[in-house]
């Protein structure tokens, strides 16, 4: 018996996007009645996207005696996750298993997280992962690319370094994410560019990014943060969410290649 079929964390730890190409719907192999369509190029487990989170194909009793229902079947983020990967510990850590026997694999060292200023090299590599990132998770076109470098060009032409500022995150001396604030207005700051590589998720990075900016912006005098994302990006405004950012307001676009509801939030310092 191999430890993934003792554990199980994994299954009910993480959100599970991928390609809709993967539903057997649509010419792919995992069953259709166990996804829910975020796009329409983008699929998610049932049930990854629940508080508590627990993929409906999973049975039987965490730490014990587990299975996939569709594990020949399931989707490529399943396929390509990792035993005795970071996220993979971290998923144990959440459920008090990170040995929950002699049969489960001691834990390995924690992952070196460095958060620090851009390096020459740095802004395009932002850039390249908005764009690979969200037309691989949900088909956005590369006008979303175009916007994010412009968002760029015009950081690093008027930054104000007493004011603003850019995170770039690395895990074991990898890019991993990053986060950017910027001055609005005297007393508003916006947060901007909050990303992190798929391997990155579920360590608690995007929420150390996303605190960086609030610290930051009470240090400096601002009355207020705001942001702009899209009400498909579920695992960041639940980031917000979780740290008093609240909805102000949203309305319709066709940014990107199809229909989106982009949204405004805040949070009052």
């Amino acid at each position: 018996m191999t430890t993934c079929t003792q554990c199980g964390a994994c299954c009910a730890s993480f959100r599970v996007d991928f390609s809709a190409r993967e539903v057997d719907t649509e010419g792919g192999s995992v069953p259709q009645g166990l996804t829910v369509e975020v796009t329409d190029r983008t699929s998610r487990m049932r049930g990854t996207d629940h508080v508590p989170a627990r993929c409906a194909a999973l049975t039987g009793k965490l730490g014990q005696k587990v299975s996939c229902g569709i594990y020949e079947w399931r989707p490529s983020p399943c396929r390509e996750f990792e035993e005795g990967s970071d996220a993979c510990n971290l998923a144990r850590r959440r459920h008090g298993l990170l040995q929950p026997n002699p049969a489960i694999s001691p834990t390995s060292a924690a992952p070196s997280i460095v958060l620090r200023e851009p390096q020459p090299g740095d802004l395009g590599w932002v850039v390249q992962q908005h764009g690979e990132i969200y037309a691989r998770e949900y088909g956005w076109n590369q006008s979303f690319e175009g916007l994010v470098a412009d968002v760029i060009a015009k950081y690093q032409r008027d930054l104000q370094p007493d004011w603003e500022r850019a995170w770039i995150a690395e895990i074991n001396g990898e890019k991993a994410g990053s986060v950017f604030v910027v001055r609005k207005s005297k007393t508003v700051a916006q947060l901007r560019l909050l990303i992190l590589t798929p391997q990155a998720r579920g360590l608690g990075l995007g929420g150390r990014l996303t605190d960086e900016v609030i610290t930051f912006s009470r240090a400096k005098g601002y009355k207020k943060v705001v942001l702009w994302t899209n009400q498909c990006l579920t695992a960041a405004r639940a980031i917000y969410a979780k740290r008093g950012f609240t909805l102000t307001h949203s309305e319709t676009h066709d940014g990107y290649g199809s229909p989106q509801v982009g949204e405004t939030w805040e949070l009052r310092l």
